[in-house]
Protein backbone atom coordinates (compact mmCIF):
# COMPACT_ATOMS: atom_id res chain seq x y z
CA UNK A 1 0.00 0.00 0.00
CA UNK A 2 1.23 3.64 -0.94
CA UNK A 3 2.07 5.89 2.27
CA UNK A 4 0.61 9.14 1.93
CA UNK A 5 2.89 12.16 1.88
CA UNK A 6 1.93 15.43 3.03
CA UNK A 7 3.74 19.03 4.02
CA UNK A 8 2.00 20.34 6.97
CA UNK A 9 2.61 23.32 9.42
CA UNK A 10 2.67 23.40 12.91
CA UNK A 11 2.93 26.61 15.05
CA UNK A 12 4.76 27.52 11.58
CA UNK A 13 7.07 25.14 10.83
CA UNK A 14 7.13 23.08 8.18
CA UNK A 15 7.04 19.13 8.34
CA UNK A 16 6.57 16.58 6.11
CA UNK A 17 4.31 14.00 7.26
CA UNK A 18 4.12 10.19 5.57
CA UNK A 19 1.43 7.62 6.76
CA UNK A 20 -0.91 5.27 5.96
CA UNK A 21 -3.98 7.28 6.50
CA UNK A 22 -5.56 9.68 3.37
CA UNK A 23 -3.99 13.38 3.30
CA UNK A 24 -7.45 14.49 5.09
CA UNK A 25 -6.46 12.37 7.88
CA UNK A 26 -2.46 13.52 7.92
CA UNK A 27 -3.91 16.85 7.94
CA UNK A 28 -6.32 16.35 10.67
CA UNK A 29 -3.59 15.17 12.93
CA UNK A 30 -1.54 18.10 11.90
CA UNK A 31 -3.52 20.28 12.89
CA UNK A 32 -4.93 18.96 16.19
CA UNK A 33 -1.23 19.09 17.12
CA UNK A 34 -0.68 22.97 16.10
CA UNK A 35 -4.02 24.12 17.94
CA UNK A 36 -2.46 22.43 20.96
CA UNK A 37 0.82 23.69 20.91
CA UNK A 38 -0.87 27.50 20.51
CA UNK A 39 -2.95 26.68 23.24
CA UNK A 40 -0.06 25.58 25.23
CA UNK A 41 1.89 28.67 24.33
CA UNK A 42 -0.51 31.33 24.76
CA UNK A 43 -1.34 29.57 28.73
CA UNK A 44 1.80 30.03 29.20
CA UNK A 45 4.19 32.60 26.93
CA UNK A 46 7.39 31.91 28.46
CA UNK A 47 7.56 28.31 27.26
CA UNK A 48 9.68 27.67 24.66
CA UNK A 49 8.90 25.92 21.38
CA UNK A 50 10.83 23.03 22.69
CA UNK A 51 9.07 23.15 26.39
CA UNK A 52 5.98 23.84 24.17
CA UNK A 53 6.63 20.58 22.14
CA UNK A 54 7.39 18.80 24.82
CA UNK A 55 4.22 19.48 27.19
CA UNK A 56 2.10 19.22 23.95
CA UNK A 57 3.94 15.90 23.59
CA UNK A 58 2.87 15.01 27.38
CA UNK A 59 -0.75 15.92 26.94
CA UNK A 60 -1.35 14.08 23.63
CA UNK A 61 0.25 10.81 25.19
CA UNK A 62 -2.24 11.83 28.28
CA UNK A 63 -5.05 11.58 26.31
CA UNK A 64 -3.43 8.48 23.90
CA UNK A 65 -3.33 6.86 27.43
CA UNK A 66 -7.18 7.64 28.44
CA UNK A 67 -8.36 6.66 24.67
CA UNK A 68 -6.31 2.99 25.21
CA UNK A 69 -8.13 2.82 28.63
CA UNK A 70 -11.55 3.79 27.27
CA UNK A 71 -10.89 1.31 24.35
CA UNK A 72 -9.87 -1.63 26.75
CA UNK A 73 -12.96 -1.17 28.91
CA UNK A 74 -15.06 -1.14 25.64
CA UNK A 75 -13.88 -4.16 25.15
CA UNK A 76 -14.43 -5.83 28.02
CA UNK A 77 -17.88 -4.54 28.19
CA UNK A 78 -18.19 -5.77 24.57
CA UNK A 79 -16.53 -9.20 25.52
CA UNK A 80 -18.99 -9.59 28.43
CA UNK A 81 -22.00 -10.10 25.91
CA UNK A 82 -19.85 -12.56 23.96
CA UNK A 83 -18.67 -14.79 27.27
CA UNK A 84 -22.19 -14.69 27.95
CA UNK A 85 -23.51 -15.64 24.30
CA UNK A 86 -21.02 -18.75 24.91
CA UNK A 87 -22.05 -19.62 27.95
CA UNK A 88 -25.58 -19.14 26.98
CA UNK A 89 -24.70 -21.68 23.63
CA UNK A 90 -22.80 -24.27 26.26
CA UNK A 91 -25.86 -24.52 28.38
CA UNK A 92 -28.10 -24.41 24.95
CA UNK A 93 -25.81 -27.50 23.97
CA UNK A 94 -26.37 -29.36 27.40
CA UNK A 95 -30.24 -28.81 26.81
CA UNK A 96 -30.33 -29.97 24.04
CA UNK A 97 -28.19 -33.14 24.61
CA UNK A 98 -30.80 -34.16 27.71
CA UNK A 99 -33.53 -33.28 25.01
CA UNK A 100 -32.28 -35.67 22.98
CA UNK A 101 -31.80 -38.58 25.71
CA UNK A 102 -35.21 -37.99 27.20
CA UNK A 103 -36.60 -38.06 23.67
CA UNK A 104 -34.72 -41.95 22.81
CA UNK A 105 -35.77 -42.68 26.78
CA UNK A 106 -39.21 -42.19 25.42
CA UNK A 107 -39.15 -43.77 22.47
CA UNK A 108 -38.07 -46.68 24.52
CA UNK A 109 -40.58 -46.57 27.28
CA UNK A 110 -43.19 -46.11 24.42
CA UNK A 111 -41.55 -49.42 22.89
CA UNK A 112 -41.90 -51.04 26.08
CA UNK A 113 -45.14 -49.78 26.79
CA UNK A 114 -46.55 -51.75 23.66
CA UNK A 115 -44.84 -54.77 24.93
CA UNK A 116 -46.07 -54.70 27.94
CA UNK A 117 -49.54 -53.95 26.88
CA UNK A 118 -49.51 -57.29 25.37
CA UNK A 119 -47.40 -58.44 28.41
CA UNK A 120 -50.43 -57.01 30.25
CA UNK A 121 -53.10 -59.20 28.17
CA UNK A 122 -51.53 -62.29 28.89
CA UNK A 123 -51.15 -61.25 32.88
CA UNK A 124 -54.84 -60.05 32.74
CA UNK A 125 -55.59 -64.21 31.12
CA UNK A 126 -53.50 -65.76 33.08
CA UNK A 127 -54.61 -63.85 36.18
CA UNK A 128 -58.04 -65.06 35.33
CA UNK A 129 -57.43 -68.44 35.21
CA UNK A 130 -55.85 -68.30 38.28
CA UNK A 131 -58.69 -66.71 39.64
CA UNK A 132 -60.73 -69.15 38.60
CA UNK A 133 -58.48 -72.18 39.68
CA UNK A 134 -58.67 -70.03 43.58
CA UNK A 135 -62.07 -69.66 43.53
CA UNK A 136 -62.44 -73.69 42.90
CA UNK A 137 -59.49 -73.83 45.50
CA UNK A 138 -61.22 -71.98 48.41
CA UNK A 139 -64.82 -73.92 47.63
CA UNK A 140 -62.45 -77.42 48.04
CA UNK A 141 -61.15 -75.75 51.34
CA UNK A 142 -64.51 -75.18 52.51
CA UNK A 143 -66.08 -78.51 51.49
CA UNK A 144 -63.08 -79.96 53.46
CA UNK A 145 -63.59 -77.85 56.65
CA UNK A 146 -67.05 -78.57 56.45
CA UNK A 147 -66.09 -82.19 56.75
CA UNK A 148 -63.64 -81.86 59.05
CA UNK A 149 -66.23 -80.29 61.30
CA UNK A 150 -68.84 -83.17 61.05
CA UNK A 151 -65.74 -85.36 61.57
CA UNK A 152 -65.02 -83.71 65.01
CA UNK A 153 -68.53 -83.52 66.29
CA UNK A 154 -68.76 -87.33 65.18
CA UNK A 155 -65.33 -87.72 67.34
CA UNK A 156 -67.21 -85.72 70.38
CA UNK A 157 -70.08 -87.66 70.28
CA UNK A 158 -68.01 -91.03 70.04
CA UNK A 159 -65.89 -89.52 72.76
CA UNK A 160 -68.91 -89.52 74.92
CA UNK A 161 -70.41 -92.63 74.11
CA UNK A 162 -67.10 -94.02 74.42
CA UNK A 163 -67.02 -92.35 78.07
CA UNK A 164 -70.58 -93.70 78.80
CA UNK A 165 -69.38 -97.34 77.41
CA UNK A 166 -66.37 -97.03 80.00
CA UNK A 167 -68.63 -96.34 82.96
CA UNK A 168 -71.19 -98.87 82.02
CA UNK A 169 -68.10 -101.52 81.52
CA UNK A 170 -67.02 -100.51 84.79
CA UNK A 171 -70.44 -100.64 86.34
CA UNK A 172 -70.78 -104.11 84.75
CA UNK A 173 -66.80 -105.46 85.95
CA UNK A 174 -68.23 -104.08 89.17
CA UNK A 175 -71.47 -106.07 89.24
CA UNK A 176 -69.37 -108.85 88.15
CA UNK A 177 -66.96 -108.58 90.88
CA UNK A 178 -69.52 -108.37 93.61
CA UNK A 179 -71.48 -111.82 92.02
CA UNK A 180 -68.22 -113.06 92.25
CA UNK A 181 -67.84 -112.79 95.48
CA UNK A 182 -71.20 -113.96 96.13
CA UNK A 183 -70.93 -116.61 94.60
CA UNK A 184 -68.08 -117.52 96.20
CA UNK A 185 -69.41 -116.90 100.06
CA UNK A 186 -72.45 -119.02 98.74
CA UNK A 187 -70.11 -121.83 97.45
CA UNK A 188 -68.47 -121.72 100.84
CA UNK A 189 -71.66 -121.87 102.74
CA UNK A 190 -72.97 -124.83 100.57
CA UNK A 191 -69.33 -126.92 101.38
CA UNK A 192 -69.86 -125.79 105.30
CA UNK A 193 -73.39 -127.17 104.90
CA UNK A 194 -72.75 -130.41 103.33
CA UNK A 195 -69.61 -131.03 105.84
CA UNK A 196 -71.88 -130.23 108.57
CA UNK A 197 -74.89 -133.01 107.64
CA UNK A 198 -72.06 -135.35 107.03
CA UNK A 199 -70.83 -134.89 110.62
CA UNK A 200 -74.29 -135.02 112.15
CA UNK A 201 -74.74 -138.36 110.46
CA UNK A 202 -71.34 -139.88 111.51
CA UNK A 203 -72.58 -138.85 114.53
Amino acid sequence: MTKEKVVVKINGAEYTLRGDGSEAYLYSIASYVDRMLKDILQGNPMHSNTSAAVLTALTIADELFIAKQKLHDLEKEINIPREREVQIKANYDKLKEAYECLSKEYEQYKNESSDSSLNLKGLEDTNSKLSHELEIKIKESKRLEEELNKVKLNLKESDEINKVLIKKNESIKTQAMEALIEATTLKKEIKEFKEARINSKTV
